[in-house]
């Protein structure tokens, strides 16, 4: 009996020494690491640094419980015909943990997704397993909220999703005006309107044909109307009218608040476009066209006030210069002196000149040409030129000097800032946390150096780093002149 009581005594010895062995093993094995160096928003998460969960597996190789974050890209069309008319959600899984489930990759998953109000179409995961696609069969509704319901099974299981619903709202039923031209048949002296119409949906045709209307000058012009194959647009071509020498003509585009297509809903808003011809001088007079101020960079790159002046035929420098004169407004004594801009033509039916002239604020320069200019075919200006043009100070302008750098780890890493206009900078400098690089990959597309875009508004720099502020002085106001100012980003 003893003896049977000592190996009872024995076993449950050795039941109870693995028991505390294990449970031992899994609190090693087992670790939370908190990091509340950061927080960032995505898709409605706060999260607060990155809580992972380590689990040991085979070979010491760790899994983890990583926070999934993603970002809806809308339809940008409702074309079917179209790659745009596609809802894509993008998720922030790297190469080495996917979001989709291997078995679920480039794999029609639409009985793993729910969309309300339901669509006729086709959910597919990416080959990478990082986002997932909804290629539409029919139209979407327009002026419509979509929402999008993903289920749990779809994902990996070392990542935690806290949102598996989000939603989006198509566009009303709109249209705009993709081009409109004038074409002028100087032989018969006649000229012919066109405009070319878009909709963001198909629209009623017939209803189009009958209700849209083109006005010359307040009287119906005919025209005619060729629709575009996708079913998206329309083009209208009026007939030919004759072209006016003494006044300008005016065109108006008339289109009421037609039906779309499947009759479930009117155009947004009535559209009323306006188009001016202006009248018609042909070759028969040698004028002046417009006289204006603009702002252009010289051979050294600085920014220049310039005056910029066109004729309805090539004149010659020296001709336009002899019979110029500028002035400032109310100061008829002081000629401004204009330096030609060399354009490599000396005869052009453009000449633009840099104004020597010191702008401290806004002002008015008047600009005189006279009659006894000649066009280089020999014909007399048709009238003597007065024309007030407005003169404003160069804008102050800040800027880095190179677009990105990349920075040496052993020396100084410093970045040059080039300014015009301006006493002094406030610069804030962000450093990018380490725990947030994968979310910047994720999120962000990079056309080069310097040039970095994030997918989502609700998405910027802020969410990712922390911000140190340095005030320096410069030498120089100088509006024209640069002025140069170098900062040591490895201080901050």
């Amino acid at each position: 009996m003893k003896k049977a009581l000592y190996i009872i005594l024995v076993v449950l010895l050795v039941v109870i020494s693995g028991c505390k062995k294990e449970g031992g093993s899994n609190q090693q094995e087992i670790s939370l690491n908190n990091k509340e160096n950061s927080t960032a928003d995505f898709n409605g998460i706060n999260t607060k640094g990155d809580d992972l969960v380590k689990q040991k597996v085979d070979n010491n190789e760790v899994k983890q419980n990583i926070l999934l974050t993603y970002y809806l890209e809308s339809p940008k069309s409702s074309n079917i015909a179209s790659d745009d008319s596609a809802v894509k959600i993008i998720f922030s899984s790297d190469d080495a943990n996917s979001a989709i489930a291997e078995m679920h990759r480039n794999k029609d998953i639409s009985n793993l997704i729910k969309i309300s109000p339901e669509i006729k179409g086709q959910w597919k995961a990416s080959p990478n397993g990082k986002n997932i696609t909804f290629k539409p069969e029919v139209e979407w509704q327009n002026n419509t909220k979509y929402s999008i319901t993903m289920d749990r099974a779809l994902f990996n299981p070392h990542y935690i999703i806290k949102k598996l619903s989000t939603s989006f709202k198509t566009e009303p039923f709109l249209c705009y005006i993709v081009s409109e031209n004038l074409k002028n048949d100087y032989n018969n002296e006649t000229q012919q309107y066109s405009i070319h119409i878009k909709f963001n949906y198909l629209f009623n045709q017939k209803q189009f044909k009958k209700e849209a209307l083109l006005k010359l000058n307040n009287e119906e012009l005919k025209f005619k109307v060729v629709f575009d194959k996708d079913g998206y647009g329309a083009k209208i071509t009026s007939d030919k009218f004759k072209m006016n020498a003494e006044k300008e003509q005016i065109i108006i585009f008339l289109l009421p608040r037609i039906d779309s297509a499947s009759g479930d809903s009117k155009l947004t808003y009535e559209i009323s476009h306006t188009y001016v011809v202006e009248k018609y001088l042909g070759n028969k007079i040698f004028y002046a066209g417009e006289i204006d101020s603009q702002v252009i960079k010289d051979e050294n790159n600085n920014p220049q006030n310039a005056l910029v002046i066109s004729f309805s035929e090539a004149v010659n420098l020296s001709e336009l210069m002899d019979n110029m004169r500028v002035y400032k407004e109310d100061d008829n004594i002081d000629k401004i002196n204009l330096i030609p801009i060399n354009t490599g033509n000396n005869a052009d039916v453009v000449h633009s000149f840099f104004i020597d002239y010191n702008v401290e604020e806004s002002t008015y320069l008047k600009v005189y040409i006279n009659k006894n200019l000649k066009s280089v075919n020999g014909k007399q200006l048709n009238e003597r030129v007065e024309s007030r043009v407005s003169l404003n100070p160069i804008k102050p302008s800040i800027s880095i000097l190179q677009k990105g750098t990349l920075l040496s780890l052993k020396s100084e890493k410093n970045i040059t800032f080039e300014t015009r206009g301006i006493n002094s900078l406030k610069i804030s400098v962000g450093k990018v946390l380490p725990e947030q690089i994968q979310h910047i990959i994720n999120f962000s597309t990079s056309k080069g150096l310097g040039d970095v875009n994030f997918y989502s508004r609700e998405i910027n720099e802020t969410n990712f780093s922390e911000y140190k502020t340095a005030k320096l002085p410069l030498a120089s106001s100088d509006r024209i002149y640069p002025s140069y100012a170098t900062i040591n980003i490895a201080e901050y």
